[in-house]
């Protein structure tokens, strides 16, 4: 099949023609002021629907966002404020990159593996997949990408350098967000139907330890703080924290109703974002105890992901419908 990659390489400022939602404090700090504050939101050129997970690329200062909604990738460059877009053909979910190979991954509804030139992001090849797939992890040690199948019982595991699906790991139930932690060289894959963290051994591909996640129900989002070995997870309406040396749950909090997909850590200010889809982001602040909830700020209804730079602090999300899509960011404060 010919593959139609498409490129667009222009911002769209909204101007007075366009109206956006003034986002307001759902709730804010002892001190009265919100933790974030939205800026302007930036147009996606030509492009439409809804999006899925993000990543922040701290090496290229880059914003990626999967774009299952227009069947393509949209990529933010920070340093010029530049949105573009690639073709994915069909429906991408999870992000992966690989630095030492210079790569960048992308996997979902569409049942393969897109394989991205990092630098140039010229489309360079794809991996068919067994089925849907959902997230994607990469593991630079033993050069292969984690695939979640999508409300399945495995992961998929890919040689990349070879690019071929190499076999599947068995798992307690369908797959959320999977993480990587090259400190303690293991995989934490959330398992939503079943409650749980399961801990897996890439040297051996498999799962070594499973760890429960009560009282947070439906744990999607998943963040690390690696220098001090937390696991951050969230589901409805909760987050919770794990200590990996014990697998222990050392607290949970409670943020209001709605569920979580996404969410991110920033190691600098300490703080967790969670994305709920009915409308707010979610902002806990590490401490010596577990996590205290510092607000909810209102978001975009639909607006289910988010990523954050280690080095301004900004939060971004993504949201879109049936006419326009949508990138955001939110100033920590």
């Amino acid at each position: 099949m010919h593959h139609h990659f498409r490129t667009t390489c222009k911002l769209i400022v909204l101007g007075a023609g366009l109206s956006w939602l003034v986002l307001k404090p759902v709730h804010t700090t002892a001190k009265g002021t919100s933790p974030l504050v939205a800026q302007p939101p930036m147009e996606v050129p030509n492009s439409s629907g809804g999006f899925d997970y993000m990543l922040f690329d701290a090496r290229g200062n880059r914003v990626y966002a999967s774009h299952p909604g227009a069947g393509r990738l949209t990529m933010l460059s920070v340093k010029d404020n530049r949105i573009t877009e690639y073709d994915t053909d069909g429906r991408v979910n999870g992000i992966a990159i690989d630095y030492s190979g210079n790569r960048f991954y992308a996997a979902g509804g569409n049942q393969k593996v897109v394989i991205f030139d990092y630098k140039t992001m010229n489309k360079l090849g794809e991996i068919p997949l067994p089925g849907n797939a959902d997230d994607i992890v990469f593991d630079p040690d033993n050069r292969t990408l984690y695939v979640t199948h999508d409300d399945g019982t495995e992961l998929w595991t890919v040689d990349v350098d070879h690019q071929k699906v190499t076999g599947n790991i068995a798992i307690a139930g369908a797959p959320e967000y999977i993480e990587y932690d090259a400190a303690t060289h293991r995989l934490y894959q959330n398992i939503k139907t079943a409650n749980e963290v399961q801990v897996i051994d890439p040297a051996t591909n498999t799962v070594v330890a499973t760890w429960s996640t009560e009282p947070v129900e439906s744990p999607h989002g998943q963040a690390l703080d690696a220098k001090r070995g937390w696991l951050f997870f969230a589901g409805e309406g909760k987050a919770g924290v794990i200590d990996i040396k014990t697998g222990k749950l050392i607290s949970s909090v409670s943020f209001g109703s709605g569920y979580v997909d996404q969410i991110a850590f920033d190691t600098g200010l300490k703080r967790l974002y969670c994305a709920c889809g009915n409308g707010y982001l979610a902002v806990l602040q590490e401490t010596s105890t577990g996590l205290k909830l510092l607000g909810n700020v209102e978001d975009h209804r639909g607006s289910h992901t988010l990523a954050v730079d280690p080095h301004t602090h900004t939060v971004w999300v993504c949201y879109g419908d049936r006419t326009h899509s949508y990138l955001q960011a939110f100033h920590a404060e």
